[in-house]
């Protein structure tokens, strides 16, 4: 039976709510008699659940060959098959996004594919592009053409669960174009609500503008889209725009998230939500990597940092409430809390690595946070986290941030919505603006929500609440439930033979090309044979140690929590590091992060070696830069004496240079 037949079954599905990795029960719920958002979650999970997963990720170059090999996905057939398909563009962020995604989706293999002849380029034409990816998503469901799409769905008793926007001209479409293909969603496109810049707002007019024409883009699919239970219940917007929506000088809401617009009705009409919506933003390869993480993890280890202390109204939050919760999954929990609410010391001890979660940063694919502050800190107690300690993730994560202000404007890593997006985060809540504790939905209670089969873009709102700040990043209709199986086979690509990592790696090492065996071991996430090449490299040819040996092997060290390899890298990369230009197109400032988490408390305790405190000057941030001025002088003081001043200072002064 194929998955459309499955699918249109689904009156009858097995009952939501299994918890990560757990088996399913078997229970057979009607999904008529549940609430709309676990319909949602139901609905969604059904088709999920159906489809076979090779356990191979697809490395491609450029946009053209991510379509060529999504174009082989095979869902309508008997037997559906989809496979994680990532782009690697050259850059440091790329290559450290897949190397995050591979330690997650644990593949038995990896391999580079390009296309060729007609696949290898996209048209340039926005209405000839469009109507190539929608050619792509109607084969790839059975269906003979784009516009008849609609129709094979109705005809076999399939309803979309969400619409899927994107714009011609906005580089996120990647994601869109993977999550309707894979999700049997609408494709939508639209270009974004009119904005001056990108880390401003959005008037309300220009918002109310392209809510309209999202209406009418629905109304002319046929299918039912205007109330929850219906057909469409989600929209995932895949453009890049602010998150915030500024309703007028006159109006003491001040502003609303755009995703809390999107998916309502107008302000004169009450604004009821029909549909939950979420938002996906960034270049192709990270619009695709938010994909294919949202399609394909499921996470494993949740990590739960508590701000509050335990008197109410804060303890509704408390992560140790919600630890018990999950607790009872087969999620491993760590949990950082205390009565009087967690410290900024506690916070960064954790990211220097312990016993219960090794490495440097936090390897957590589920991630909660309790805290108040602004956009570009957070309060502990005590203390005050800044954006430079958002922690390095080691695999992609989602990440529930009580806090006001944190989505202020989520393009910029100086925020800390922003910053945690550039390090990994592919689902991310937080709020546009102060959205009053009460905004949120108490943590316990949003994590129970997820157990138990809601969606992302639900999970994390009130059922019945009204429009407000609190803004939702990711796809929204990300779920816990049980995936299809995994199963071994040839990979049904054409043209050129796919290479393999192994082969790559070999034909480096025959070259002595040792920067590239480096990355080609981290992107496989052979960390461990990294982090010893790395140090092989340091003893016995020295001279190898370029800055781009440093960028191919810090990532590696960092989840490995190896110093000495750490430091290796990080001296590597002392050239390059006031080359603000090339850090920002390499997307490689997290570097710098890396080593002030890797030496957090030695920093603290003013216990650095010799070696960490000539290092240390060279990785200060420009986000940060007062206090890692600083603490940079008062750590590295008992090493450098008098010179401290003069070395940490002129560090400094090249940075602020440099911004």
């Amino acid at each position: 039976m194929g998955i459309l037949a499955m699918c249109a079954q689904g009156a009858m599905a097995q009952q939501p709510g299994t918890p990560p990795a757990q088996k399913p029960t078997g229970k057979m719920v009607d999904l008529s008699t549940l609430p709309p958002s676990l319909r949602l979650g139901a609905r969604t999970n059904l088709i999920h659940r159906q489809i076979a997963i090779r356990p191979t990720v697809v490395i491609v170059p450029d946009a053209a060959s991510y379509v060529a090999a999504i174009a082989r996905w095979r869902i309508a057939e008997k037997d559906p098959l989809i496979y994680p398909v990532l782009i690697d563009d050259g850059t440091f962020a790329a290559r450290v996004a897949i190397a995050r995604f591979v330690r997650a989706f644990k593949p038995t293999s990896i391999v580079r594919w390009n296309a060729t002849g007609e696949d290898a380029k996209l048209p340039e034409s926005a209405t000839l592009r469009k109507s190539r990816l929608g050619e792509v998503q109607a084969a790839i469901w059975g269906a003979p053409s784009a516009a008849e799409l609609p129709k094979r769905w109705k005809d076999a008793g399939f309803a979309p669960p969400g619409v899927v926007v994107a714009s011609p001209g906005d580089s996120a479409w990647p994601a869109a174009f993977a999550l309707a293909t894979a999700r049997g969603q609408v494709l939508v496109w639209i270009d974004p609500p009119a904005f001056g810049d990108v880390t401003g707002y959005i008037p309300l007019e220009n918002a109310e503008s392209f809510r309209g024409r999202l209406d009418a883009a629905l109304d002319a699919t046929g299918f039912r889209w205007n109330a929850l239970g219906d057909d469409v219940d989600a929209v995932t917007l895949c453009f890049t725009s602010p998150s915030r929506v500024f309703l007028g000088e006159k109006d003491k809401r001040g502003y609303f998230a755009l995703t809390d617009v999107v998916g309502r009705s107008s302000e004169s009409t009450g604004r009821k939500r029909w549909a939950w919506c979420g938002q996906i933003m960034g270049n192709e390869p990270a619009a695709a990597m938010s994909a294919m993480s949202a399609i394909f993890l499921v996470p494993e280890r949740a990590w739960l940092l508590d701000g509050y202390d335990s008197t109410r109204p804060w303890s509704e939050y408390d992560a140790s409430a919600t630890s018990d919760l999950l607790g009872k999954t087969t999620l491993k929990v760590v949990v950082d809390d205390a009565p009087g609410g967690a410290s900024l010391e506690m916070l960064r001890r954790r990211l220097a690595g312990t016993p219960e979660m090794p490495g440097f940063g936090v390897d957590a694919g589920l991630i909660a946070v309790n805290s108040s502050g602004q956009a570009q800190w957070f309060d502990l107690k005590p203390g005050q986290g800044l954006v430079g300690d958002v922690p390095v993730l080691r695999r992609p994560a989602m990440v529930y941030f009580v806090h006001s202000f944190s989505a202020w404007s989520p393009t910029e890593r100086s925020t800390v919505a922003g910053a945690w997006l550039d390090r990994g985060a592919y689902a991310y809540l937080g709020s546009v603006h102060e959205p009053l504790l009460q905004g949120f939905v108490p943590t316990p209670l949003a994590m129970r929500r997820l157990l138990e089969g809601l969606p992302w873009g639900a999970a994390v709102r009130f059922d019945d609440g009204p429009a407000w700040k609190i803004a939702v990043y990711g796809d929204p209709l990300i779920t816990f439930g049980p995936q299809g199986p995994r199963v071994e086979g040839e990979l049904p690509l054409p043209g050129l033979p796919p290479r393999t990592m192994g082969d790559e790696l070999a034909s480096h090492l025959k070259s002595r090309e040792l920067a590239r065996a480096v990355s080609a071991l981290a992107i496989q996430g052979r960390d461990a044979d990294a982090v010893r090449l790395i140090m092989a490299t340091a003893k016995d040819q020295p001279g190898a140690l370029s800055p781009e040996f440093g960028l191919a092997g810090i990532e590696s060290a960092c989840a490995m929590g190896d110093l000495s390899a750490l430091l290796t890298c990080a001296e590597a990369l002392r050239p390059i590091m006031y080359d603000q230009v090339r850090l920002k197109r390499e997307g490689a400032l997290v570097v710098k992060d890396m080593v002030w988490q890797a030496l957090g408390p030695r920093i603290m305790s003013a216990t650095l070696s010799e070696r960490e405190a000539r290092v240390l000057p060279h990785f200060l941030r420009i986000e940060t830069l007062d206090r890692d001025r600083a603490e940079a002088m008062r750590a590295c003081g008992p090493i450098m004496g008098k010179d401290t001043e003069a070395i940490v200072g002129e560090a400094a002064a090249r940075v602020r240079a440099g911004k």
